[in-house]
């Protein structure tokens, strides 16, 4: 960060009470303690805001804004016909122990109600004083010290841009030297905030109202080039709101629409199950059917045996059948048969299976009354456990 001027030293020589006095700062803090009618608010309303602008209109100079007390009185006092005197305020930057100091010089004679003014600025490390090297604004004679001349003064100061005789030149170069404000508009509103907060008890009556005026009476104003970046900052927080609660927006309508679909999966998921449940059962129960509808010869000896059918070569691929299982005690039906709960080792299930028998083995004969055929689906045994039963072929071979 730049370092900044900061007070140092404020001094009078000359000037309402004061025949040359000194009041040093710290650290750019001054506090003046004294009773009442001791001189704090004529000392500092001497130097703030006079010393920064050098205007002596009456109600700048007093903290109250009255126009009773002018610039001369603080001269003249009550007994003077003419008077010189000054007041300086010196400025530092401490860690390059820089100093600028301002130099206000004033004549008043009882004569003439006008004041008259000159100012500089020293710049070239030369500090008010009384030492060889120091700028002195007075003479000792005795015990008396006399304030130099306007000529006197500007000869020792010497040609300079620094050197003024008006009121506001000498503001112009106050900024220049010490602020370094771009316009004298910003600078002026920063004196009159100086002068709202030098008013005593200010903190009396204070509203919100007063606040206002404050501000408005002290405060600079705000360009459009001041105000358009919070502008557009404000725009793109606006718009961020409403991308925000868009995105929201669709977020809630994603979670609504996820939900539906996870419900849809669970129907779906659900219905595929029952139509396997109600597959699986069907497909039992046409096993069972297919179980019952398969006949075998009674004889146990004859199921004990294990055969392989010879080759058909009618086009289809060679089979083979066997019997070799003992199936557990079923039920009987007349002339012989028994009914075989191995599906497998009687074939292809369905209507017109065709049958295997065993070698060895006579072929069965048909029920009693049952219809021979020579080709398609046998008429159903007589006795039989239903109409899903054929007649057998020859002993050993396909039907």
């Amino acid at each position: 960060m730049q370092e900044r001027w900061q007070m140092n030293k404020l001094g009078f020589v000359n000037f309402w009470l004061y025949d040359w006095e000194e009041f040093p700062f710290s650290e750019g803090r001054l506090l003046l303690r004294g009773e009442n009618g001791a001189g704090k608010s004529v000392t500092t309303q001497s130097f703030i805001p006079f010393m920064l602008d050098g205007d002596l209109r009456p109600y700048r100079l007093d903290a109250f804004g009255s126009k009773d007390r002018k610039m001369a009185y603080y001269l003249l006092g009550e007994e003077k016909e003419e008077s010189t005197g000054y007041l300086y305020l010196e400025f530092i930057k401490p860690e390059r122990k820089l100093y600028r100091t301002l130099v206000v010089g004033l004549r008043a004679r009882r004569s003439n109600s006008a004041v008259e003014f000159w100012g500089f600025c020293l710049s070239d490390g030369r500090r008010v004083g009384t030492g060889p090297e120091d700028f002195a604004l007075f003479e000792t004679k005795g015990s008396q010290r006399i304030s130099l001349t306007r000529q006197e003064v500007h000869n020792r100061f010497g040609d300079s841009e620094n050197w003024v005789e008006r009121g506001s030149d000498y503001k112009q170069m106050v900024n220049r030297m010490l602020f370094g404000c771009a316009e004298m508009e910003q600078y002026d509103r920063l004196l009159r905030l100086l002068i709202q907060l030098r008013k005593p008890k200010l903190s009396k009556d204070f509203s919100p109202r007063l606040v206002q005026e404050i501000l408005n009476a002290s405060l600079q104003p705000l360009s459009e080039e001041d105000i358009a970046p919070m502008v557009n900052s404000m725009e793109k927080m606006d718009t961020i709101q409403h991308r925000l609660e868009s995105l929201g927006q669709s977020l809630q309508e994603a979670r609504q629409l996820r939900n539906e679909y996870t419900r849809y999966n669970q129907y779906v998921l659900g219905k595929k199950g029952q139509y396997y449940l109600t597959a699986r059962q069907f497909t039992q129960q046409r096993q069972a059917a297919m179980q019952i509808s398969c006949w075998v010869p009674r004889s146990p000896d004859a199921l004990a045996v294990s055969v392989r059918r010879p080759p058909i070569h009618s086009g289809n691929a060679s089979r083979s059948w066997c019997c070799g299982q003992v199936p557990p005690p079923v039920p009987r039906w007349g002339n012989g048969y028994v009914l075989l709960p191995d599906p497998a080792a009687c074939g292809r299930p369905g209507r017109g299976r065709r049958r295997a028998f065993c070698a060895g083995t006579e072929r069965p004969a048909a029920p009693p009354g049952a219809a021979r055929r020579t080709s398609g689906t046998a008429a159903p045994f007589a006795g039989g456990p239903g109409a899903s039963g054929r007649q057998p072929g020859a002993a050993g071979h396909e039907a």
